[in-house]
């Protein structure tokens, strides 16, 4: 029997959590943290770029892609910026669209302070597995702009109370 092992948010590491907060928190404040692409190149800014809920997350990558996804993590979760955070950070791919897409779907005055406050809201250790089904299908149906912050909120909620399983 084959038995597979769950991927918990943050693989566990506190320290993960708070050195993704960091960068988050300075892009947040540098109004680093924009819609419309990933990561985009910007000397003024003060880390050097620019990106959206996901991107910020990020270190800078090497080779920035603008745009929108194009990068076939669906397919292929291995790579693009979703499946990057997936590796790094134990943070469901389909659950980072999800972020995005509420993220382009809202007001930009609104759309900076909910990129911080949603990752905040991820407790280290969570079992997010539960949560992956209701953000792809999130992601497939789409949505509107009048809904995204209803959704907004309804992601904050579900990801801040996704379980944190108890070490055996």
């Amino acid at each position: 029997m084959e038995t597979t092992t769950k991927t918990l948010a943050w693989h566990g590491d506190p320290a993960l959590k708070a050195e993704v907060m960091e960068r988050m928190r300075a892009h947040r404040a540098d109004d680093a943290i924009v819609q419309g692409t990933y990561q985009r190149i910007d000397p003024e800014a003060a880390s050097g770029y620019r990106g959206c809920a996901i991107g910020c997350t990020l270190p800078q990558q090497p080779a920035v892609r603008e745009g929108r996804c194009d990068c076939g993590c669906e397919s292929r979760p291995e790579v693009g910026w979703h499946g990057e955070v997936e590796r790094l950070y134990g943070i469901d791919m389909w659950i980072g669209h999800a972020i995005d897409d509420v993220f382009e779907g809202l007001d930009p005055t609104e759309c900076g302070d909910f990129a911080v406050n949603v990752i905040d809201v991820i407790p280290v250790g969570a079992d997010l597995s539960d949560l992956s089904d209701w953000a792809h299908s999130l992601t497939r149906r789409g949505f509107g702009k009048e809904e995204a912050p209803d959704i907004a909120a309804d992601l904050i909620e579900r990801l801040r109370n996704a379980p944190v399983p108890t070490p055996a």
